[in-house]
């Protein structure tokens, strides 16, 4: 699936995890992130969509590499990131309930997702003077 291309990436401050592997991931989480909440169907104004869903993207990924120690255990995080991510098809409290049955996707990883997503409608509202999401 292609995504839209944004002016972001991955901030190189770690070494734990190589910067190409980082930024497949971002790019990973972005793909998921459009494949649930596609622009067409999240906001009348794409572009904004694309914005909102990237920084979701890097808030996510941002975390990930936080919470884990070795490139393994982070590849493993993003994976059950962007199941988490699918999960959301259905509303929250079903979300939450299909990820605690799901390995690896945990309720906790729903709930960062639905955080990030959160913060990607805030930054979106700051730059657009108040504009709402479907999103929110």
């Amino acid at each position: 699936m292609e995504v839209p291309e944004v002016e972001m990436e991955v901030e190189d401050f770690s070494h734990k995890v190589p910067l190409e592997t980082r930024t497949d991931a971002f790019h990973a989480l972005r793909k998921s992130l459009h494949r649930v909440f596609p622009p067409g169907v999240s906001s009348r104004v794409p572009q904004r969509a694309t914005l909102l869903l990237a920084e979701a993207a890097k808030t996510l990924e941002h975390e990930v590499l936080n919470m884990c120690a070795t490139p393994s255990g982070y590849g493993e995080r993003i994976v059950q990131k962007r199941r988490a991510i699918v999960s959301l098809v259905v509303d929250e409290d079903e979300a939450r309930r299909r990820a605690c049955e799901k390995k690896g996707a945990g309720e906790e990883d729903v709930g960062e997702v639905i955080k990030a997503l959160r913060g990607g409608v805030a930054l979106w509202q700051k730059m657009y003077n108040g504009t709402r999401s479907a999103v929110a």
